[in-house]
């Protein structure tokens, strides 16, 4: 149960992060507040495009304005 509770929270900064992005803060910044590597945060960005675009998961759907 822990580990699940520590990727609810990984993805939550990671939708963070990219809302972060999507608002024209720089990837710099971002990995500054967050505390990681700018190649981190382009990671995230990357995988959260993907998530969005393909991801089954309710939070994921709701966000392409699918039925969730």
């Amino acid at each position: 149960m822990h580990r699940l509770i520590e990727r609810s929270k990984t993805g939550e900064r990671n939708r963070e992060i990219f809302a972060a992005i999507e608002g024209g803060e720089s990837v710099e910044s971002v990995a500054i507040r967050y505390g990681l590597k700018p190649a981190s945060v382009s990671t995230i960005i990357r995988t959260e495009k993907h998530l969005r675009a393909v991801c089954p998961f309710p939070a994921y759907r709701a966000l392409r304005g699918e039925d969730a």
